[in-house]
């Protein structure tokens, strides 16, 4: 099997997906798979004691990439992880694909794989016949580069005379170039086509440079490999045409307690101290770690002279953030209050590190993480006020960026800012700077930004709540943390790493003012079984159903809940304590059995009016969920049931439903394949009058002019019935004559009638507007998407204009007719004031 350049490197991802114990078992039939196949044997020695990383090298080394991949997927399926084969089978289907992303949070560890990937193809264990040069460039340092063409980046360490230009030239599309840190590039890949070069010769701005390399302007034979943060994943994945995309997930719980085992196990630690309760949060982590580089060693604290050069420190970090600077010179360190004689003590405690540069000697952080604590320090022991650089914000203008996600290279900074105003923080603070603090100050600029940001309700999708969590978990105090979660009684969230779960659960405890609750999880729930941490945070997370009195809605969408996630769920939604009115569980992997869980909630729940379990695959289990709709005792007023794959069986269900049920005032059935006899066994039921609905959603169910028959006697047999959705059926002119009809009879109260993209023509337009005139019940129309002519829409708009005519919204697409069309259209919005005839 054929496979891309990056889904040979994808072989170490595949075998990461594997526990200890499938890992041990790959290993075992690997030796039978390969003496069976009559290959060449690896040393078993070599193989028994070999990680993941050495594993996937031996296997590239001994086997061609394709036999290397073929006995690959042959022991995933034998070892029962056939999910493996089939995400394999999906990226080596893209053989022409050469680009690759692979993305993960700062410090996991991306920069390292990218070395390690690069000293295998020096080492001719990987890519070796793929790939005659691979270049790495360093976003971070050519950042500070101003004009230049690739050849000056990539023969950069090469003289002139040594330079093999031609040789690199002649084959482009065995070159590889890796791009890692891409987020500190802060290039927007979005200069007109015009703007990109071509010649890699040619000297250009080097975002210029770098964004004709990834838009395969320049050199587009070549492959490439960009490594970044995943708050610019999407965006690579829409400028680059759909790379593939690994993610980094780092060390697991149990690698990282092997790691520390390993590593301390011969040492104490220093003062007796527990580190657990030493550094509860990662600001402790990180503000124990920058202010002990500061510490003379046997010190309880830093003498003034290393206080005044970690000020100057924390100012230059905040002036880098602010300005989106990674890489400093000696301008900016004296600027920021250091002195040159303070340089050797900085390099010294490696606080900073030196490097090289077109302008002379330059500076970094240890980490992005150790600038963003000391930024965050900043504010505490200088002031915003006591800033040379005009570009530095407020404390408050922190928060704001951060909620908004403008500046996506911060990752740890407001969580930073908040966490050291933690009591323990700020008395560990206190005897280490032996100075007035600033918290005061911080803290009473925070909380004016957060009741500001409450009490405007921001728009959904302007405000990240889940940031904002972050960063009160990070301060752990409860009266401050009950306060400002309150300020947010709606909440929407997407749960996309364990993490998540940790944080939602700690401030959902907090909550007592939230009366809405939405969230969609992904990529967390991946172990099997769940682990029992997992578990416990989201049996937390549930308990807000109980312990809120306020909650009134729940939404899970697009989100695989595994089964005892599911059964925690349902605890939680039967207890009697549970209140919640509003369930939709959209999108959330559930089968037929898991209905008898419902039914239990259904049954119990004297709360609950709306039921969305839309886009689940339900099939005959809705049985289980009519059982307990028929009985007297049910408060439900509204049930979807879109796209859920209904059978025969389950339509004679909701009958009895719709006939026993007094409550029950919405349904909503879209997306469900319905036969001519389906749809006339439920119109049987719909059309008596003792059938209480108000609303039915019949939207693509595959009903034809035929079954309009059935729905006409529906409107004329149900007094109660005021909006019916049938649109994206193809019902055609025919189909519509039969239902005008029955809108004009007197039994008939519809208020609301959608018929978009039915495929209906000007020709029905006479229908329609003899109902306009005719009904006095009709308030709302639904047309889009149906190809009307300028004469179907006059007849329209005279109906419109009739005395007797009482349509208040009228939806057609303006941009699917003409321009005098349009002008008639809102011509007719001006001379009637209360009609409104809406854009789609």
């Amino acid at each position: 099997m054929a496979s891309s350049f990056f889904s040979e490197f994808g072989l170490l991802w595949y075998l990461k997906e594997l526990s200890r114990n499938e890992f041990n078992s790959f290993k075992e039939k690997l030796k039978q798979e390969t003496l069976h196949l009559g290959l060449q044997q690896i040393p078993w020695a070599n193989v028994k004691k070999a990680t993941r990383e050495v594993l996937a090298t031996l296997l590239v080394k001994h086997y061609k990439e394709a036999q290397a991949w073929d006995v690959t997927f042959t022991i995933f399926q034998k070892i029962n992880r056939e999910d493996l084969c089939q995400k394999a089978r999906k990226e080596c289907a893209g053989a022409q694909e050469t680009d690759g992303d692979p993305h993960g949070r700062s410090g996991v560890g991306k920069t390292t794989v990218l070395a390690k990937l690069m000293l295998a193809w020096a080492e001719d264990s990987l890519y070796q016949r793929k790939f005659s040069y691979v270049f790495y460039l360093c976003c971070r340092e050519v950042r500070q580069v101003t004009a230049t063409s690739l050849a000056a980046l990539i023969c950069r360490d090469w003289s002139d005379s040594l330079a093999p230009i031609t040789e690199i030239t002649a084959e482009p599309e065995k070159l590889l170039f890796i791009l890692d840190g891409f987020e500190e590039l802060m290039c927007d890949l979005d200069e007109p086509e015009s703007d990109l070069c071509s010649d890699w010769m040619a000297q250009r701005p080097v975002q210029v440079v770098l964004s004709s390399l990834l838009r395969k302007k320049m050199l587009p034979e070549s492959s490439l490999l960009v490594a970044t943060v995943p708050a610019y994943t999407r965006f690579i994945e829409h400028r680059l045409g759909h790379p593939e995309i690994e993610t980094l997930l780092g060390l697991t719980e149990d690698e990282m307690l092997l790691s520390f085992s390993c590593m301390f196990r011969k040492r104490n630690l220093e003062r007796g101290k527990d580190l657990a309760l030493t550094c509860r949060r990662t600001t402790s982590l990180y503000s124990s770690f920058v202010l002990n580089l500061f510490t003379p060693k046997g010190a309880r604290c830093p003498d003034e002279e290393s206080r005044v050069r970690l000020r100057g420190l924390c100012s230059l970090a905040a002036e880098g953030m602010w300005s989106d600077t990674f890489v400093f010179g000696e301008e900016d360190l004296r600027r920021n209050g250091l002195a040159d004689s303070d340089i050797p003590a900085l390099l010294d405690t490696k606080a900073l590190r030196k490097g090289g540069g077109p302008g002379g000697a330059s500076y970094t952080f240890l980490h992005l993480c150790i600038q963003e604590v000391c930024a965050a320090l900043f504010y505490f022991v200088k002031g915003h006020a006591d800033h040379p650089s005009p570009a530095v914000g407020r404390a408050e203008a922190v928060l704001a960026a951060h909620l908004k996600r403008t500046k996506a290279q911060w990752i740890f900074l407001p969580c930073f800012l908040f966490g050291l105003l933690n009591e323990k923080e700020q008395r560990k603070l206190g005897a280490f700077l032996g100075a007035r603090l600033c918290q005061e100050e911080v803290r009473q600029a925070v909380e004016q930004h957060l009741r500001g940001v409450g009490e405007h309700e921001c728009p959904r999708g302007q405000l990240d709540v889940l940031v904002l969590y972050y960063c009160l978990f990070e301060m752990e105090d409860d009266a401050f943390v009950r306060w400002a979660v309150d300020l947010f009684p709606e909440v929407s969230l997407l749960i996309s790493d364990p993490m998540d779960l940790i944080v939602l659960a700690y401030c959902l405890a907090r909550c007592s003012a939230l009366r809405t609750l939405g969230f969609c999880i992904q990529n967390v729930f991946v172990a099997t079984p769940m682990t029992g941490y997992q578990l416990l945070y989201w049996n937390n997370i549930c308990s807000v159903l109980t312990a809120s009195e306020n909650l009134e809605e729940l939404r899970v969408s697009d989100s695989n809940l595994p089964g005892p996630a599911l059964v925690t769920l349902i605890n939680h939604l039967k207890h009697p304590r549970c209140r919640l009115q509003i369930l939709r569980l959209a999108g959330c992997g559930l089968l037929a059995d898991d209905c008898e869980g419902f039914k239990e909630v259904l049954m119990r729940s004297t709360t609950l009016k709306i039921l969305d379990l839309s886009y689940n695959c339900l099939g005959n289990g809705l049985s289980l969920l009519c059982e307990a709709l028929c009985l007297p005792a049910c408060a439900l007023r509204g049930l979807a049931l879109v796209g859920c794959q209904l059978k025969e069986p389950c339509w004679e269900h909701l009958c009895d439903v719709v006939l026993g049920n007094r409550n029950l005032t919405h349904l909503d059935l879209s997306i469900n394949d319905m036969k001519d006899e389906d749809l006339n066994l439920l119109s049987e039921a719909l059309k008596q009058p003792s059938c209480s609905l108000k609303s039915l959603g019949l939207l693509n169910c595959s009903i034809t002019a035929m079954g309009c028959r059935n729905l006409a006697s529906i409107l004329t047999g149900n007094p109660n019935l005021r909006i019916l959705q049938i649109g994206y059926n193809n019902i055609e002119n025919e189909g519509v004559t039969l239902l005008c009809e029955a809108l004009l009879h007197p039994n008939c109260h519809l208020e609301k009638l959608g018929l978009g993209a039915c495929q209906l023509t000007s020709a029905c337009c006479e229908d329609l507007a003899s109902v306009l005139t005719g009904s006095r019940c009709l308030k709302e129309l639904h047309l889009a998407g149906n190809p009307l002519d300028r004469f179907g829409v006059q007849l329209l708009c005279a109906a419109l204009r009739h005395p007797e005519c009482g349509l208040q919204t009228l939806r057609l697409n303006k941009a699917e007719f003409d321009e005098e069309t349009q002008e008639l259209l809102v011509a007719e919005e001006e001379r009637i004031p209360c009609l409104i005839i809406t854009h789609q």
